[in-house]
């Protein structure tokens, strides 16, 4: 009996969870010749495992979802597993290990997000942009709130060095 995960006479699908990519990502995939299945706004265990099964696919790209066991066990072509963010925290990774099926994660691929956002938050907190902008709204910014501190001569440390800190 052939294995399926190794026949190389089949064409590879992959399934993206979620509603599309990048047009550049999407087309080095079509471009290598695969074809690509989305599972749109429908990303529960269930709807990933049966489009899975339904396709046969030989790898997912996860944008949103959970992966278990279940959505590991739908095709019996599955070869990797690719989380378009960094962390492995909707994949279950001891299952994936278990059926030796690779786990990719895209290491800093949101880190300038994040610390855009980081720098974002950390002003707002610290010129008490919520409850000014509340104040206001509700027509009583004079006097109600006391002010905030400036930002000269105050000191910001980073911890840590992975890609968000840097």
């Amino acid at each position: 009996m052939n294995d399926p995960r190794s026949d190389a006479v089949l064409e590879e699908s992959v399934l993206v969870t979620g509603e599309a990519l990048d047009a550049q990502a999407h087309r080095l995939l079509l471009d290598a010749g695969l074809r690509v299945h989305f599972t749109g706004s429908s990303t529960g265990p269930g709807e990933i495992a049966a489009r899975a099964s339904r396709e046969q696919v030989g790898a997912i790209i996860v944008r949103s979802g959970t992966i278990d066991e279940a959505v590991l066990r739908a095709s019996e072509r599955m070869r990797v597993i690719a989380n378009h963010g960094a962390g492995y925290d909707a994949i279950d990774v001891e299952a994936a290990t278990r059926r030796r099926i690779p786990v990719f994660v895209a290491y800093g691929r949101n880190a300038r997000s994040v610390a855009e956002l980081a720098l974002a938050m950390i002003v707002s907190l610290h010129k008490r942009l919520i409850p000014f902008d509340r104040s206001v709204r509700e027509g009583r910014w004079r006097g109600s709130i006391a002010l905030p501190t400036e930002f000269s001569e105050k000191t910001l440390g980073i911890v840590g060095f992975g890609p968000t800190g840097r």
